[in-house]
């Protein structure tokens, strides 16, 4: 009988190993990504010389990053061994193309793109869903605050870092470090296999886990929760323009120099984003003034100004304090949305994760394909606030119906 009881009542040391194995896994995987994304963007454009390849190998990756959201939506819950394969695909396709002749690379790079795109957003939906087989409720909204704290750190030292790694070793020298650190994720993932899942007590029939119909009933059900992944959608449809405006931006800052403009923006971003995500995790654990719900909104509405602001700007200094701003804001929405969706039954974790991830990659899609029109016809800071006003307003809309249902 004690023994169950221990079980099912993991200790304090416990929590902290799942934690550490957690959080090595997903910095290391995260700094790879963005090493590997940088660099073979690059390796494209050098190979070939034409920005067509270059389009299509980012399409590819999105198109990737769509197909796995779609596969986990419509899965059950997911083998023990998923994160491993995942991450031995990742390792197979750098093997290949390190091994494979110069003049094939051209022709291969979009599949890479592909699949990689695939494994790589696979590997993220089902790292977070996941999180609660070893982390107990109440240590939830911390590790995600650590996670997404140290993942936003280790994307800054990797954009910063892949440009000396090209010097010294070229772009070959680029895929021997991302296979070496590929081979630790997977040393990180057997160690963490060994840890003990904690129990679940919130148990379903299997039936309900593999209906598809069944699927958006949870968001439908809970109003909170649909709300969130619309406006999370709408954050992602807004960031799209960013994203295409960021050279823009930077070729106004600094005319000479787009790259150090642009490279300044985003390791501000990323320690923003840092700072966002640990004061998140304080300020919803330790001292709850706000709900999940109302801290997700508050995030997003600070990301949105920032990022509005940031746009405005013709002095690199002020851009730098509002882009810092918008980094703040989105690393306190990325852990109030996660910690939401796993307050919810663990069988349908995977579910959600997966739909959240799809409607963003959809909505960004849609973004970068209707923002060019508009950077044609108008200034970069006001196409910047058209496209923030979808979130914005569906926040607005969201606080109106909680408001009337008050009343």
């Amino acid at each position: 009988m004690n023994n169950k009881r221990e079980q099912a009542q993991p200790t304090q040391s416990f929590i902290q190993r799942a934690t550490i194995w957690l959080t090595f896994t997903r910095v290391l995987s995260d700094f790879a990504g963005v090493l590997n994304l940088i660099s073979l963007s690059s390796y494209v454009f050098f190979i070939s010389q034409n920005v067509f390849a270059l389009s299509l190998f980012m399409a590819a990756s999105i198109v990737g990053g769509i197909l796995a959201s779609l596969v986990s939506f419509f899965s059950r819950q997911p083998h023990k061994h998923t994160l491993s394969l995942l991450n031995a695909m990742r390792l197979i396709l750098l093997l290949v193309l390190v091994l494979l002749p110069s003049q094939h690379q051209v022709s291969v790079l979009p599949w890479i793109a592909l699949i990689g795109g695939f494994c790589n957003a696979c590997f993220m939906i089902t790292l977070n869903s996941q999180i609660p087989l070893w982390i107990e409720k109440a240590k939830r909204i911390g590790t995600n605050s650590w996670l997404t704290a140290m993942s936003a750190i280790a994307s800054v030292i990797a954009g910063l870092s892949v440009g000396l790694f090209v010097s010294i070793g070229g772009y070959q020298g680029v895929f021997m470090v991302n296979i070496v650190l590929y081979c630790c994720v997977a040393l990180s993932l057997l160690i963490l296999s060994t840890i003990q899942p904690i129990s679940d007590d919130s148990t379903v029939p299997e039936l309900q886990t593999v209906q598809p119909a069944r699927l958006f009933n949870r968001p439908f059900k809970s109003p909170s929760l649909g709300w969130l992944f619309a406006i999370s959608a709408g954050s992602s449809f807004a960031c799209a323009a960013q994203q295409v405006g960021f050279p823009v931006l930077s070729q106004h800052l600094t005319p000479q120099n787009i790259s150090y403009a642009m490279g300044l923006l985003m390791s501000t971003w990323g320690i923003g984003k840092f700072i966002g995500a640990s004061q998140a995790g304080f300020y919803l654990k330790y001292k709850p003034l706000v709900s999940l719900e109302n801290g997700f909104c508050l995030s997003c509405l600070i990301m949105s100004c920032g990022f509005i602001l940031t746009f405005q700007q013709s002095l690199l200094s002020w851009a730098i304090v509002f882009i810092c701003l918008a980094g703040i804001g989105e690393g306190g929405a990325e852990v109030s949305l996660t910690s939401s969706v796993q307050l919810e039954s663990k069988c349908l974790h995977l579910t959600l994760f997966s739909g959240v991830a799809l409607m963003k990659m959809v909505a960004s899609a849609i973004g970068a394909l209707l923002v060019s029109p508009f950077f044609l016809f108008l200034d970069l800071g006001l196409v910047i606030l058209l496209f923030h006003t979808l979130p914005i307003g569906l926040m607005a809309f969201m606080i109106r119906k909680k408001c009337q249902a008050i009343s």
